[in-house]
């Protein structure tokens, strides 16, 4: 199997714009950066992070550092796999008519629905590279630090940002 390259996914979703560029670019960066901070101040991490929270940002888990490069490796293939997803456009066919707030949206334009299936892959890969490195640096570095309990709200919107901005792209699409 080998990848489609750039005009075969173009001819499914549209042009490639800065926007999809950055999105393929900016998690790996983010990968990267949290990797070598990680790296860089392994010395300094705890033998003890905190692994769980509840809502208040109370600390509910603990685990040992060890489970740090476990967390990477998750963050690699999330990324990774993520990627991959966004160059096979015919495998996101789902089959169902899109209906958002009970009407029912015009389904006739392939190449907008596939250019809205590929923006929402690119938010969600944004999203969840900053949730991954957020929760790496935040777990290894600040435990004690007061940004610990708000860890818990920041998750949330990190990961309902992607979903508002596409639902709001439904509700607009004509």
């Amino acid at each position: 199997m080998r990848f489609p390259d750039r005009r075969q996914v173009e001819q499914y979703c549209g042009p490639t714009t800065v926007y999809h560029v950055i999105s393929g670019i900016l998690p790996w960066v983010f990968f990267l950066v949290s990797v070598i901070l990680l790296a860089a101040g392994w010395k300094q991490i705890p033998d003890q992070v905190p692994m769980q929270m509840d809502g208040k940002g109370n600390v509910t888990s603990w685990g040992s550092k060890g489970t740090l490069i476990a967390l990477i490796a998750v963050y690699a293939v999330v990324n990774l796999t993520l990627w991959i997803i966004g160059y096979f456009p015919r495998s996101w066919n789902s089959g169902f008519r899109i209906r958002f707030l009970g009407r029912k949206l015009n389904s006739s334009n392939t190449v907008q629905n596939y250019r809205l299936m590929r923006d929402f892959l690119s938010d969600m890969r944004i999203s969840m590279s900053l949730l991954f490195a957020g929760e790496l640096l935040l777990v290894s570095f600040g435990s004690a630090s007061p940004l610990m309990a708000a860890a818990p709200w920041l998750v949330l919107v990190l990961v309902a940002v992607p979903m508002l901005r596409y639902m709001v792209r439904l509700f607009l699409w004509r």
